[in-house]
């Protein structure tokens, strides 16, 4: 019948659509969970949820699910509140998986409006032969702004990978990421795009070795980083328009 969570956990989007990403759980480069991390380009999608709710189950080739964050704000359940909901299917080589979320913020007094974000994803893979796995997605964002006289923000990301499995340790990811910035003034959208080299090396069954190396364009001479801003999240933030970043190191999945 399914499994339930209560607490804070990872919501139903990132269980549903981060094993369509190319670059997996715990990716380095991958616009999949954060967007990049600059100016009106940030465009992610929520990632975990306090005061969660959450239910997936199986029935044969069908996988759904769904997730309630509960709101923080006495007497006014709809300020902060959180829905997710999933629908996966998988039958052979081939899997998709589509989810849509809607994120409220609190609501601001000047206009008696709050923030509301809403997301979908919609993506796929196909194995097309042993080892080798393709991959892609598409997401599209709407922030409606709660706060006077601030206009609506869309956006679309696409992206698509290959996944090869050289040998029994070593695994080669090659990932492009688009970011496609709607309703923002003429000549301010970036518009950025990402392309992606990794390698991964298995020690064991949890310990991995990885190296990447990833390139990022803007256009409008906007500035693009690879990774969430440095201030928030520790990653790199752009200071050009375009971004070339190396990291290597070992992952251990506990």
């Amino acid at each position: 019948f399914g499994r339930v969570v209560l607490g804070r956990s990872f919501t139903t989007t990132y269980d549903f659509i981060l094993p369509f990403d190319p670059l997996g759980f715990a990716p380095n480069y991958s616009w999949v969970t954060s967007g990049n991390g600059t100016g009106v380009s940030k465009y992610g999608f929520p990632t975990a949820f306090d005061n969660l709710v959450k239910y997936e189950g199986t029935f044969g080739g069908v996988k759904v699910g769904g997730s309630y964050g509960l709101g923080e704000v006495a007497g006014n359940a709809a300020d902060s509140r959180k829905i997710n909901a999933g629908l996966g299917y998988a039958n052979g080589p081939f899997s998709m998986a589509a989810t849509y979320d809607r994120v409220n913020g609190n609501t601001v007094v000047a206009t008696g409006n709050r923030n509301r974000t809403t997301t979908a994803h919609l993506a796929a893979a196909y194995q097309v032969a042993p080892g080798i796995g393709l991959k892609g997605g598409y997401r599209n964002y709407k922030l409606a702004a709660g706060a006077a006289a601030t206009p609506e923000i869309r956006a679309n990301l696409y992206w698509v990978g290959v996944n090869y499995q050289a040998t029994s340790a070593l695994e080669l990811t090659a990932a492009l990421y688009s970011q496609n910035v709607k309703n923002v003034a003429a000549g301010t959208d970036a518009d950025p795009t990402m392309a992606v080299l990794r390698g991964k090396y298995a020690l064991s069954k949890r310990t991995f070795l990885y190296s990447s190396v990833a390139y990022a364009k803007a256009k409008n001479n906007q500035l693009v980083g690879l990774t969430r801003d440095s201030s928030a999240d520790g990653g790199v933030s752009g200071f050009s328009n375009s971004q070339t970043g190396l990291s290597a190191g070992i992952q251990h999945r506990f």
